[in-house]
């Protein structure tokens, strides 16, 4: 279950705790915004990250930055860049695993 009430940990910087392994996806807001990580394809984990992103002015989403293939980090991927319009974002080496353990899902940009 996610947490409802994100936490600013930094000017700009806001954590949301989601699954049984309390993993932290963060929404980093400035001018735009950009999530690192998207916990797991869960509705309750989603609605809590764009709770947050909504709190924080819904803002321009660029990035959805997976920082690796697990389901606890990438799996909400997909619905949280269909909400938000954001590309997402992984390095070259993760980019084939994400897209083969989660159907549907296309990384976009490898950095």
């Amino acid at each position: 279950m996610a947490t409802v009430h994100p936490l600013e940990i930094a000017t700009n910087v806001h954590s949301v705790t989601v699954g049984a392994g309390n993993n932290d996806v963060y929404l980093v807001a400035g001018e735009r915004a950009a999530f690192i990580d998207s916990g797991h394809d869960e509705d309750d984990e989603v609605s809590a990250l764009l709770d947050c992103w909504k709190s924080a002015g819904s803002l321009q989403v660029v990035a959805i930055v997976l920082t690796h293939r697990h389901l606890d980090h990438a799996g909400g991927a997909r619905k949280l860049a269909e909400a938000t319009g954001a590309a997402i974002i992984s390095s070259p080496t993760e980019k084939n695993p994400i897209e083969e353990a989660l159907p549907g899902t296309r990384v976009g940009r490898t950095v």
